[in-house]
């Protein structure tokens, strides 16, 4: 079997060759982001086809080798609305696995669709080498389209996508047009879509069918090692912080304290959320560090009722709300703190463009689109967080901005000193 990916590299290298040949020999400058080639060059097919050729064989590498994932998780609008009709018509499941193959008469008859609606989104998801077609008519499995139909919570996930953070996204300018600089999360392109006032976290809960799906979508995102709590195990040794309470405020069944816990003797946690949520993680405490965890009912925009923990504990919560309501919820610990104590933060750090990989700037940026016109909130980079502490309270000192290998999230760790206040 030969080498696609040698292939289509080779098809690459030569193509960007002939491209540059033919800028050397027109005496233009080489390509660059800060400069485009003429008009006249860009309807010239002596550069348009290599060029063309070139940004194709690039393409098929890039699927090539982000495979079922690539295929699945990073697509346009157009190739999502794909993506949710063979979900939401069950088209993948109804596929058999290779080397079977149906028909899309035996499709649509499986899925309860018109023949011509399944062929359209079907061969609109076969450019992205989801299902393929090698004869006619006749529809076999990818990767991706078995990595779909074998994997219930990929498809919870572009259900949510597609239901809530999408059509929020695309009414993100509209709801900044309607409502200029607000930072309400009733005022986002979310509400817009959905014509209700309702925060969509609080709307959700009210079909609950929608709230199963966002939940299971979440625990795909969150998946992996990349956003696990090693990164924050491994911080918490490094600094020694090895003894006392940890408050986890808004933090479900404890994925993160608990694990906190474990590996210290000395410490013991405090998780805090809404009732809801610990009536159901109070029953899931395993035995060995029953003695050491805590639930707790708390709106953590109320004042803090835990006082004098020595680490308070946030994961992925300021990023849900705008500075205005992020300063409310910081200004709720204020009267718990005690000198020294530290508040860990374990969020997305942005860093600035240019810095980081193309890849981890794009997943960032899309993050704080989405989360933009779902609910106004915000994701923040080095700038954005020493602002808002300082915003709320001079007595927050920002000790450390920290990114580990081990974690797509940073840690912002935040140490209470009052003698801040008297300089």
């Amino acid at each position: 079997m030969s080498n696609l990916a040698a292939q289509l590299t080779s098809r690459i290298l030569d193509n960007t060759t002939k491209v540059n040949n033919y800028l050397q020999a027109h005496e233009l400058p080489d390509l660059s982001f800060d400069t485009d080639v003429p008009p006249t060059v860009q309807q010239d097919d002596d550069f348009t086809v290599p060029r063309d050729a070139a940004v194709e064989a690039a393409e098929e590498l890039l699927a090539l080798l982000g495979g079922s994932t690539r295929a699945i998780f990073t697509q346009k609008i157009t190739d999502l609305a794909n993506l949710q009709a063979i979900c939401r018509f069950d088209i993948a499941t109804a596929l058999p696995e290779e080397p079977k193959s149906s028909t899309y008469d035996e499709l649509a008859t499986s899925t309860g669709l018109p023949e011509p609606d399944v062929r359209r989104i079907v061969r609109g998801s076969i450019t992205n080498h989801v299902f393929k077609e090698e004869r006619s008519g006749e529809v076999s499995h990818t990767a991706a389209s078995r990595f779909l139909a074998n994997n219930k919570l990929v498809r919870q996930w572009i259900e949510m996508t597609a239901t809530e953070t999408m059509p929020g996204a695309l009414n993100m300018v509209n709801a900044m047009s309607k409502w200029p600089a607000s930072g309400e999360p009733n005022e986002a392109g979310w509400n817009i879509a959905y014509n209700t006032t309702d925060i969509c976290w609080e709307y959700l809960p009210k079909v609950p069918e929608r709230a199963q799906v966002f939940a299971d979508a979440m625990s795909v995102f969150t998946a992996g090692s990349a956003y696990g709590p090693e990164a924050l195990l491994e911080y918490v040794d490094k600094n020694k912080l090895h003894q006392g309470t940890i408050v986890d405020i808004g933090g479900s069944h404890g994925s993160v304290s608990i694990p906190i816990i474990r590996q210290h003797q000395d410490l013991r946690c405090i998780v805090q959320d809404l009732p809801a949520v610990i009536e159901v993680a109070e029953k899931n405490v395993q035995g060995d560090i029953k003695d050491r965890v805590e639930f707790m009912h708390h709106d953590f925009f109320t004042e803090q009722p835990v006082k004098n923990a020595e680490i308070y504990l946030m994961r992925w919560i300021l990023h849900d709300w705008s500075d205005k309501y992020a300063s409310k919820i910081l200004k709720a610990l204020v009267p718990a703190m005690k000198k020294g104590a530290r508040l860990l933060i374990h969020e997305y750090i942005i860093p600035e463009p240019g810095k980081g990989s193309a890849t981890s700037q794009l997943s960032y940026r899309w993050m704080d689109t989405l989360i933009k016109g779902l609910c106004n909130g915000k994701e923040r980079d080095e700038q954005d967080w020493r602002a808002l502490f300082a915003a709320v309270d001079s007595r927050f000192v920002v000790r450390a901005l920290y990114q580990s290998d081990l974690s797509k999230l940073g840690i912002v760790d935040v140490e209470w000193c009052p003698e801040e206040s008297q300089k």
